[in-house]
């Protein structure tokens, strides 16, 4: 197949649309059955799935987005950090 430079300027354009789409979701909440974090553009639907996942029991708090863990502290009534308060 022939790559024409219209095709190729296309396929780049979309290649970027693509990366701007994934930097713009920027709160992350992580499991340990992923090597990838679940990505969110909205704060609230983030902590909705994070509480969902530390209630089924696999939430991984490392590499889960502060602002979503200081939530689900909040909500637990646990100081930020986890320690019961």
């Amino acid at each position: 197949m022939k790559i024409t430079r219209t095709n190729l300027k296309q396929l780049i354009r979309e290649e970027l649309s693509y990366l701007y789409e994934q930097t713009d979701m920027s709160y992350t909440v992580m499991s340990p059955m992923s090597t990838e974090p679940a990505r969110f553009r909205d704060l609230d639907a983030a902590i909705r799935t994070a509480m969902a996942w530390e209630r089924d029991g696999f939430l991984e708090r490392q590499g889960t987005h502060p602002d979503v863990l200081d939530a689900l502290d909040l909500e637990a009534g646990r100081h930020p950090g986890g320690s019961i308060g």
